[in-house]
């Protein structure tokens, strides 16, 4: 509690040493953590799905849609895909010259490259207002490849 008193006052004597005006601290539960909601970190700019889907032999494309819906008309995305294993397998990008801003695609996926399990799909989308870029996360999208039987 006496850290963030400090802390906040601190933060006030510096933003007004800096002629910016007060700057506050996060705000705090009863327990002293912050409040902030997890999904906050995530922007409504758009979404990703897939449905649950069998790893089969060789190389095959697995279905995802996607939806892009920014501020503004002129944006980018690109969705990555990760597996069970945390690293990144393969991503696509998007954009509206030549690409709908909803749409069907294919991951082109080798099971030789991959184990079954869940895999999520991570859309960062970039939109533009004049000179100003605008940089978000969209909460992930989940799928299972799982083995055939």
């Amino acid at each position: 509690m006496l850290r963030t008193a400090i802390i906040g006052t601190l933060s006030l004597l510096l933003g007004l040493s800096l002629g910016l005006g007060a700057v506050s601290p996060p705000s705090m539960g009863a327990a002293g953590a912050e409040t902030t909601d997890p999904a906050a970190r995530y922007k409504q700019w758009g979404m990703t799905r897939a449905p649950d889907q069998v790893l089969r032999k060789g190389c095959r494309y697995y279905k995802y849609r996607y939806a892009v819906n920014p501020p503004s008309d002129d944006w980018t995305a690109e969705v990555f895909l990760v597996e069970p294993g945390g690293d990144t397998l393969t991503s696509a990008v998007m954009a509206p010259e030549s690409d709908p801003a909803t749409a069907t695609r294919y991951w082109r996926i080798c099971r030789a490259s991959t184990t079954p399990g869940r895999f999520r799909m991570r859309m960062k989308i970039v939109w533009y207002d004049n000179f100003d870029a605008h940089v978000g996360w969209v909460k992930p999208g989940y799928f299972r490849l799982i083995r055939p039987r």
